[in-house]
This record gives C-alpha cells, sequence and structure tokens, in this order.
C-alpha cells in the first residue's frame, strides 16, 4: 500500500509526519497536531466571515460565536482533544477501552484532510488565502495526497457554507446582537455539516482501510466523546439563550418534540406536535441525529468489510449520555 501522506514540516496540515504502512514496519504520528486544520477553519475562516457580516450591518463588531458554524468546529474540536487522549494513553494499563487507536488515528487524520481541504476549496473564491503558496502546492501535486484529492465533495461544502448567515438583531432577545431565529440557524448548519462530514467520515474509512475487531468498542467511544464535548460546550456555543428566562432556556436545551411540560403546558399529542412544526431542543436534536448517523455509517461500513460489529445498531440508545441526562431530568447537567 502506498504511503498516505508525504508533507513537509512547514505544511501545516502535516498531522501524520511519516505514515510508513506500505513495509509493515510503522506508523509515525504527531499527536499533537490533529484538530489544527480544524481549528484554522474556525480562526481563520468563521472569525473572519463572521468580521464580514459584522461590516455588512455596519455594526463595530460581532462575536464569532454567533456563528452558525461556530457550534460544530468547537465541539468537533473539543471531541478530537477527548479522543487523542484515549490514543496517547494506548500504550499505558488502562487503555483497554480503546482497542484500535491505531484506525481511530488513521481515520480521523483522513476524515480532517477531507473535510477540511473540501471547505478551503469551497472557501476559496471568498477566502483564497487559507492555504499558502507552498501547501497548495503540495495538495495540488504530491502524488500520495492523490486520493484525498479524489474524494474532496467541494459541491457538497458550498452549499453548507450557503447556511453561515447570523439573524439579524431583534428587539425580543436585547441581550444579544442576533435574532431567535439564530438558534435554528445553528441547528440547519450544524446538522447540514454533519451530512456531508460523515460521508468524508466513509470515505476516510476507506482510505484507512479494515479495522479488527475492536472497532466497535472504538466507534462508541467517538460517540461518546461527541456527546462529553456537546455538554462541555454546550453554554459557550449557544449564547442565544443566555437572553432567554430560565424556563425557556430548559426548554430551548431539552425540549423532546410533544413534551412541554418545561412551559408548564404538559404533554401535547405527537400527531399535533408536528403540525405545530414542533421539534427536539439542541441537546436532543443534537444527540439523536449524530448516534442516528454514526450508526448509518457503521452499517455502510460493515457491508463494504470495514468494520464488523453484531446486532442492529453498533450505538445503541441505552450507550448515549444525553440520552440519560433526558429521560432524569438531570437539566442543571446538560445547561
Amino acid at each position: 500500500m502506498q504511503s498516505a501522506f508525504s508533507t513537509t514540516e512547514s505544511f501545516a496540515p502535516s498531522l501524520l509526519l511519516s505514515f510508513a504502512r506500505s513495509n509493515g514496519l510503522m506508523e509515525l504520528h504527531d499527536t499533537g497536531m490533529p484538530g489544527s486544520l480544524y481549528r484554522r477553519v474556525l480562526e481563520r475562516l468563521v472569525l473572519a466571515d463572521t468580521a464580514a457580516q459584522a461590516a455588512r450591518r455596519r455594526l463595530p463588531s460581532l462575536p464569532v460565536h454567533f456563528h452558525p458554524w461556530y457550534p460544530v468546529l468547537t465541539i468537533g474540536i473539543d471531541k478530537v482533544r477527548l479522543y487523542l487522549e484515549a490514543i496517547q494513553s494506548a500504550g499505558s494499563r488502562d487503555s483497554a477501552h480503546l482497542p484500535e487507536p491505531r484506525w481511530l488515528m488513521r481515520v480521523g487524520l483522513y476524515l480532517e484532510f477531507l473535510t477540511c481541504l473540501g471547505i478551503i476549496e469551497a472557501v476559496r473564491p471568498e477566502y483564497p488565502d487559507l492555504l499558502s503558496a507552498e501547501e497548495r502546492h503540495a495538495v495540488e501535486t504530491t502524488p500520495a495526497l492523490l486520493g484525498l484529492r479524489e474524494h474532496l465533495d467541494v459541491k457538497a461544502w458550498r452549499k453548507v457554507w450557503a447556511l453561515r448567515h447570523i439573524a439579524r438583531p431583534s428587539l425580543w432577545l436585547r441581550r444579544v446582537p442576533v435574532g431567535p431565529s439564530n438558534l435554528l440557524r445553528k441547528q440547519r448548519a450544524t446538522l447540514a455539516f454533519l451530512e456531508v462530514h460523515h460521508e468524508d467520515l466513509k470515505r476516510a474509512i476507506s482510505l484507512a482501510g479494515p479495522a479488527r475487531a475492536g472497532a466497535p468498542e472504538t466507534w462508541r467511544r467517538v460517540f461518546l466523546d461527541a456527546e462529553r464535548a456537546v455538554l462541555r460546550n454546550v453554554e459557550e456555543v449557544f449564547p442565544e439563550l443566555q437572553a432567554l428566562p430560565a424556563s425557556w432556556r430548559t426548554f430551548a436545551l431539552c425540549h423532546q418534540h410533544g413534551d412541554f411540560r418545561a412551559l408548564g403546558f404538559g404533554q401535547v399529542p405527537r400527531r399535533l406536535s408536528r403540525l405545530l412544526g414542533d421539534r427536539d431542543g439542541v441537546l436532543a436534536s443534537a444527540c439523536r441525529h449524530y448516534r442516528r448517523s454514526m450508526n448509518e455509517v457503521a452499517r455502510w461500513a460493515r457491508e463494504h468489510g470495514w468494520m464488523h460489529y453484531a446486532g442492529e445498531e453498533c450505538i445503541p440508545h441505552e450507550a448515549s449520555l444525553i440520552e440519560k441526562l433526558l429521560a432524569g431530568q438531570e437539566l442543571s447537567t446538560a445547561s
């Protein structure tokens, strides 16, 4: 098998210093680099776009926390940090909970390259300098990166980028510089981002090669790390909630469609709830969509021989930390 990456040290996406799988001798990873491309997209693209949107509105400034892409990138960076902690402890005695660290590292690296390079190419007409001249030359000409170049879905990322617009201010939310619809914009952008991101995940798995028997435990670890990242960052990535009364804040976070008890109205029949356009709140929507998507990718991987697990779902409902919080009404922990 050909070496997966061949980059110079100055090439910032060089998350992998050496990937010598062709002779079966070693895989040498710089575990301090994963997440750096996601941070670049957040700090150099999303921050710049937030400033551009503020300028168009003739505002002196607009916090980046209100950008519709901010939640998914911030939570994603924290998720990478969490599973890297497990990878870095792979040689210790307490590492039995992550039986496939090398496979996870390969998948994570390919996924970060596919997603971030896809985004960088999608926004290139507006933001042409996200790669240096040296980096762009490496991306476009390095033979070892051919597999990545062929799998970039630039068209799909352009559609997700179209969901970046911040809602205009509203008299109803006077404490924040955006309207209440900004929460829905963040939700739509996040779900669209994850849909394309998980298509990239399928490509990353095919490039990384098959996992061994420990893939289901590793897959569940990634899912749980994503949920932990959501719970750790929910206040930062949804500052709109601070402008709401406590009961409405709880409702926006923890609402499950048809259940209006947080607002003192009891429960509504599901059929009526759907007719009214009712939907899950931030936490329920995030965990259910993510679990469904992770299971869909796992089924695809099993069908193609990339991973194996028993049962209908790789990640069952009862594995979810957020579902347990919602069922137990432990709302203070979630918020």
